[in-house]
Parts: structure tokens; sequence; C-alpha cells
């Protein structure tokens, strides 16, 4: 049994999912792949697969998982209460629960992008699963159908939804503010097979590599791709006084900027072309904080 998200008892918090314990994982935020459970009122102990494996060493993405599916959940635990209530089928699985909805809602302005989100640490379930639904009547007798919508409000969650086995990426799925609902594949575009840059936003991802500059480091996308006539490798520049306030981004780029170390960067936003020879990240795309658009997978 699989499952999307798990509480981590390191860091003492809910909804943690499988993507970011790897990364809090590479950053050494976390230590333990097995020290997870289902909730933090529901004591099912999970495992984080690929926890320690870089990107590039996947064969599947990072998810968790029940070494024993004997364990009984406890009474208040949401998986339970949505297995009894939502669906009575011999298939298990808390990613089924998501999979087959019929939108999900990315909660932002595509004109202005992700906010940096601060960690919490709660004791309440997650406030962005909405729980409400209905009841109908169908052969296997009563039945809950979900009305539930996860509220994607970061660049990481959404990767984490866009490598899942679970999603039709072709699907018109996404629901972003204003009402208009694309696809994954409107949402991404990778820049190793289709160096054209599309019409932004968007959500932009290749293999990169980090080089410190001294005063700044240079994040560099590793295809050359074409924007207005030119062809080049596109680059994003940060200086090291931007960074002083985000130290997990900071050693982040300390570890990948190492000769030979690559990464899977992800930046969410438009790019420009400089001086008529360069093709920048444009930071001015989006209002919010630029480290909120930009996720690097190690």
């Amino acid at each position: 049994m699989a499952y999307e998200t798990a509480y981590s008892k390191e860091l003492k918090r809910n909804d943690i999912t499988a993507l970011e314990a790897n990364q809090y994982f590479h950053e050494g935020i976390l230590t333990d792949s097995k020290a997870f459970q289902c909730s933090e009122v529901c004591s099912v102990p999970l495992t984080c697969a690929n926890f320690t494996k870089k990107s590039s060493e996947w064969n599947k993405s990072p998810y968790f998982r029940s070494p024993d599916a004997s364990i009984t959940h406890s009474d208040n635990c949401s998986i339970k209460t949505k297995k009894n209530a939502q669906y009575n089928e011999t298939e298990e699985g808390s990613s089924r629960v998501l999979s087959d909805l019929d939108f999900l809602n990315l909660n932002i302005d595509l004109n202005q992008g992700f906010t940096e989100q601060k960690p919490t640490n709660t004791s309440t379930p997650s406030p962005n699963i909405n729980l409400d639904g209905k009841k109908t009547m169908s052969n296997g007798g009563e039945k809950y159908i979900r009305t539930e919508i996860p509220q994607i409000k970061s660049l990481s969650k959404i990767v984490t939804y866009y490598f899942s086995d679970d999603w039709d990426n072709n699907k018109l799925i996404i629901k972003v503010k204003g009402g208009e609902v694309i696809s994954f594949n409107d949402l991404f575009q990778n820049l190793d097979s289709e160096n054209d840059i599309l019409k932004p936003p968007k959500i932009y991802y290749a293999e990169a590599k980090v080089i410190d500059k001294g005063d700044y480091y240079i994040l560099l996308f590793n295809s050359a791709c074409s924007l207005k006539g030119l062809l080049r490798k596109p680059t994003f520049l940060i200086n090291k006084n931007r960074l002083k306030t985000k130290k997990i981004l900071l050693n982040k780029l300390i570890r990948l900027s190492q000769p030979n170390k690559l990464c899977q960067l992800f930046f969410f936003g438009t790019f420009i072309v400089k001086d008529n020879q360069y093709i920048n990240f444009n930071l001015d795309s989006t209002k919010s904080d630029f480290s909120a658009n930009i996720f690097i997978l190690e």
C-alpha cells in the first residue's frame, strides 16, 4: 500500500510528501527513512522508499509504504475514515483517494507565482483537504462521493504530483486561480527534450549544474534552448547576499557547486533575452519571493 503523505516523527509535522522527505534527507534535515507514520493520530509505521537516492538514481519517484499491511489504523485515522466512507472496493491505497478526483486546485495566480511557505508544526489535520461530501446509492449499497480538493501552494508539491504514477499528465485536472483548468503537460516543459521555450508562464525543468562564482552562484541548464532566435543555455544568477535568510537553499547550492555534480532544476516563471547574448530567468516575471519559484532535486 502506497501513501501520498506521512507524519514525520523527526520534524513532528503532518503531510510530508515522500519527495519532500527525500530532499530533506539531502539537506541534512531528516536522517531516518523509517521515522514516519500514517499521521500524528495514527501510529501505523511507514518507510520512505528511495529516501537516500538522488533523482538520477530513481527507477520510481520516492513514496511511502507500510512494511506490514496487516497493521490496523486507529479509529480516528483519516485514511481509515476515507476508506470506510468513500469506497468499498478491493483495491487499496491512499494514492487512489487522490488520483480519481476531478481536479486539483493549484492555489496561485499564474502571473504572480508561488509564495514562500513557512514551515509549521501542527497537531491538527491539514486544512488543505475538504472532507465534506455526499452519499449516493449503488449496487453495492451506500457509497460516499468525495469532494475533497487538494490545495497546492508550493512548487515542490506540484512537482510531487507531476511525477506521481497516479496521474494522467495529459488530463485537464489542474484548476488555477481564475477558474482556468489545465493539464500537467500544459504547465510543465522539459527543456532537455523540448528546447524551444514555449509560451509562459510554465514550470520549466531540465538537468542543471551550480557554479560558485565567489559573490554569487550561477544556476545553468545543461541544454541549449531557443528564445527569440537566440540559442543559449538558460542561466540564473543568485547573489549570495540574497541567501542570508535562506539557509536550506544556500546549503543545497554549496553541495551542488562541487565539481561534476548535477541536479534537476525547476523554475516557474518566464525567460528574457539579455544584451542579445544570454537567456536568463526573469526575476520580474513573478511578484513573489524568487526562492519559492525555484526547486532543485538532487
